[in-house]
């Protein structure tokens, strides 16, 4: 098979590709990285095409658009790696230079005065950095998950610009270890397309490891305030409790719920209730610790889960936490409404005790809060010598 037609399939490839990427684009379109590699693969056919085509166009047309697209194809997947890993802006302005220098040296060197030895050559050193950028990003952004797929393409487009470098100098100094730079030059395209084949399938590897984090994130969480919902909550307590049962770890919980949030939404509409939820979930987040786990069970109600956290630690937490929210201020058009919680605590009373029985007695040490006049925490400990308000814990 001439180089020709090696030439048309490496395109006809890309595109093929490209048009796989971009179903998947069409399919999720939370992972916008995709779209980035499906117009690098595009890039990539096109410059294929264009020295395939070099019959049809000027020498010098072909040649430094055929050559100019290869680091604009690998600054498009550098973006697409990126963004896809949440590092929108990794290297944007390297790789913008990098290319500006390409088109540079592309332009004195090779198109206007004939010096490929020296131009290529240039040129490559400048694939290979930018290469070793999108290497970068590979191998210190990411999910656990999908680290393996992501040290596997570091290396598969490592490969790629070796091969690029090795393959200029052969084929300018012919006869190089007894291997012509003819054969040389024919043999790059079916390694470059083994090489395509073999990114691609890795990027995709890493496409759907992601996919599956966000999945089961999607499928774990709250949608408005991005807290856990209480299906993830409950799988999570159920490993807990198995600690604390063979372990002895203290285990407890909080039950938190918004003071009179059906009237906030009566009186100022369903985005200022959404605006007062999300405002405590952040202030929330911001406040427990990274171990700690905070779900929005229903409404405006949330389960707070404290792993190794004692009744005395709990209250405590309880009423810093209900002191927060009770300073936290909604914007509601050309004022500011206040909001306040209830919370109530209890705690891991043995082996014989269920995560269910323990948030019932949160559960009912809430309603006491609510009975004595809201805003406040009451704990959820059966013995009644034990039980504490929000004022006595001030």
């Amino acid at each position: 098979m001439n180089t020709y037609n090696l030439l048309l399939i490496n395109a006809l490839t890309m595109l093929v590709y490209a048009a796989g990427l971009c179903s998947l684009h069409i399919s999720y379109r939370r992972a916008r990285g995709i779209w980035w590699f499906m117009v690098s693969c595009v890039a990539a056919g096109a410059s294929s095409a264009l020295i395939a085509g070099h019959n049809l166009f000027p020498r010098n047309l072909h040649l430094g658009l055929s050559m100019l697209l290869l680091p604009v194809s690998l600054w498009l997947r550098h973006t697409g790696f990126a963004e896809f890993l949440h590092v929108k802006t990794r290297h944007l302005w390297t790789n913008a230079v990098l290319v500006a220098l390409y088109a540079g040296f592309l332009m004195r060197f090779v198109v206007l005065r004939n010096e490929p030895l020296r131009g290529f050559q240039l040129l490559s050193v400048i694939l290979a950095i930018q290469t070793a950028l999108s290497v970068e990003v590979l191998l210190r952004f990411g999910i656990e998950e999908n680290r393996l797929l992501r040290i596997i393409t570091s290396i598969v487009i490592s490969l790629v610009a070796l091969f690029r470098l090795f393959w200029q100098v052969v084929e300018i100094r012919s006869n190089v270890l007894g291997v012509s730079g003819e054969s040389i030059a024919h043999a790059q395209w079916p390694v470059n397309m083994l090489f395509n084949a073999a990114t691609i399938f890795c990027f995709v590897g890493i496409f759907v490891s992601q996919m599956g984090l966000d999945l089961r994130e999607i499928a774990s969480t709250d949608a408005l305030t991005g807290a856990l919902n209480r299906r993830a909550l409950e799988s999570q307590a159920a490993r807990e409790m198995a600690r604390c049962r063979r372990y002895g770890f203290p285990l407890s919980v909080v039950v938190l719920d918004l003071d009179h949030f059906k009237l906030l939404n009566d009186t100022h509409g369903h985005n200022a209730g959404d605006a007062a939820l999300c405002l405590v979930v952040r202030d929330l987040q911001s406040a427990l610790r990274g171990t700690d786990l905070l779900c929005r069970s229903g409404g405006e109600e949330f389960l707070i889960l404290l792993p190794h956290t004692d009744h005395a630690t709990a209250l405590h937490l309880a009423e810093r936490l209900r002191k927060r929210i009770s300073q936290i201020v909604v914007p509601v058009e050309n004022k500011k409404v206040g909001v306040t919680a209830s919370l109530g605590v209890a705690s891991w009373n043995g082996a014989a005790e269920s995560w269910t029985t323990m948030v019932k007695r949160a559960d009912a040490a809430l309603y006491m809060a609510k009975n004595a006049g809201r805003n406040r925490v009451v704990t959820g400990e059966e013995h009644p010598s034990s039980t504490e308000t929000s004022e006595q814990l001030a």
